[in-house]
């Protein structure tokens, strides 16, 4: 049964299959209408291309040879670690009528979500979407729900190494078709929903014979034209200029925290985190002259693998401050790794916050984690923040610039970090309330408690813009 579901959407990309019409009576006139300013973004970057003889196959192969089921244009493809979006470029050998597809995926707090698959035929042209069970790329399963406010979050914009026409072109199909891409995230939930109930309730996320999930044939100017006419049946106008240049992050309602109210921050606190930005700017920007980063220092030559501890298991303890720290990496995370702060609250170990790193060693993220992540104790918000103005480590002197890189973050982010502290009390209370009075604390579904993108070059300019206002410069 399951494998006649299976031939049926194979049966798409021979193109025996008229697509599936799909409402856009549920998308508002605004909606719409960026999708299609997105699509004619799409247009112009492909003639772009075809202008010069290419297409966005071309510039993916990166002038690699081509061959079934390796990633173009190299292993594990492009990553934006800002945006947390990721895609590469392959084929399977048995999917007919097309050359190969683009993979799309989104993180989600270091858990990979595949979006869509974008098939190309041998002309570079879209002919496919479709979606895989999670055995297929290896990702985490998410609800249909959940996938639908990752959708526009998607965008890849920081790879100097490619043509950025080819992630323009990705990031606006993913917009173009967000009507279908929606509608094949429901499709893939009632895939799954049949599967279990011819299976006697048995799990369909490991079987190897349903691979694909769901799936769509699409033509991108068709698209285009039908988004149009819709739009002008209601009366609106077709907005013809370029796509939104980046669309606005939905917000976890558990995980995703503001920035704290500036005015609100003593003055004496404003300089110290501002000072503190100025020496962290400038530590870095040492390091990067060197050749080096904070990374390259504490991992003192090692290779990375995942889970394992740098500078070494444990990290570096000093007794006299009571503050330890230690390096590490988890698979299929968009960072590179994350630093791990604490304070020994007596005889137990207090975790403080993460520090998420990107491949440049840059900053990208500072979160706080469940206790049974790092198998602390749990203490209340203002101890914790009590102890953030103490956290410094001075001993191991050769990982002195890693200590100041830690210990300027911390007075750089020293109200942030409170409001995290703050926002992973609030999670827990919300988990209770709706666990029945359950404790959160060792429930692994509950990793990341909360978040907080970071900025150094914006989070000093908004420090030294407060001071001025208040006269302090």
């Amino acid at each position: 049964m399951i494998l006649t579901l299976l031939h049926s959407l194979k049966s798409l990309f021979t193109g025996s299959a008229p697509p599936p019409a799909v409402a856009l009576s549920g998308f508002s006139t605004e909606q719409l209408q960026k999708c299609h300013a997105a699509g004619v973004e799409a247009q112009a970057l492909w003639r772009s291309l075809a202008s010069e003889g290419r297409t966005p196959v071309d510039v993916v192969m990166n002038g690699n040879p081509f061959a079934k089921w390796d990633m173009y244009p190299w292993q594990g493809g492009i990553l934006d670690q800002r945006t947390s979006s990721q895609y590469f470029y392959h084929s399977h050998p048995d999917f007919k009528g097309e050359h190969g597809h683009f993979h799309t995926f989104y993180y989600q707090k270091r858990k990979m979500a595949h979006l869509v698959a974008i098939g190309m035929d041998g002309k570079g042209r879209i002919n496919n979407l479709y979606t895989f069970n999670r055995w297929s790329p290896g990702d985490t399963y998410f609800p249909a729900r959940t996938l639908k406010t990752f959708l526009p979050r998607f965008r890849v914009t920081n790879s100097q190494e490619l043509d950025k026409r080819l992630h323009g072109f990705i990031n606006n199909v993913l917009v173009l078709f967000r009507p279908e891409i929606e509608l094949l995230f429901d499709q893939r939930e009632e895939t799954f929903d049949r599967y279990r109930k011819r299976q006697n309730g048995q799990s369909p996320y490991e079987d190897r014979s349903l691979e694909i999930t769901s799936s769509l044939a699409v033509d991108l100017d068709v698209q285009v034209a039908r988004i149009a006419r819709e739009l002008d049946s209601r009366g609106a106008s077709a907005q013809t200029g370029a796509a939104p240049a980046a669309p606005a992050p939905v917000p976890e309602a558990l995980e995703t925290v503001e920035l704290p109210e500036i005015t609100e921050i003593p003055l004496e606190q404003l300089k110290r985190s501002y000072q503190a930005g100025l020496a962290l700017r400038a530590g870095m920007e040492k390091l990067k002259a060197g050749g080096g980063s904070v990374i390259s220092l504490v991992m003192d030559g090692k290779e990375l693998e995942d889970w394992e501890m740098y500078p070494w298991d444990g990290g570096i303890f000093d007794k006299k401050t009571r503050s330890q720290y230690y390096y590490h990496s988890h698979p299929q995370s968009p960072e590179h790794g994350h630093f791990h702060a604490f304070f020994h609250h007596g005889k137990q170990l207090a975790h403080l916050v993460a520090v998420a790193m990107d491949n440049q060693g840059e900053p990208l993220e500072l979160f706080t984690v469940n206790r049974w992540v790092t198998d602390d104790v749990n203490l209340p918000p203002q101890k914790l923040k009590s102890y953030l103005p103490r956290f410094q480590v001075g001993s191991q002197r050769k990982y002195e610039d890693v200590h100041n890189f830690l210990r300027d973050i911390f007075a750089l982010y020293q109200p942030d970090i409170g409001m995290l502290l703050e926002r992973r009390e609030q999670v827990f209370k919300t988990y209770r309330l709706a666990h029945n009075g359950q404790q959160p604390y060792e429930d692994r579904a509950l990793e990341v408690t909360s978040s907080l993108p970071t900025n150094v070059g914006a989070q000093i300019s908004r420090l030294e813009a407060e001071l001025k206002r208040r006269g302090a410069m």
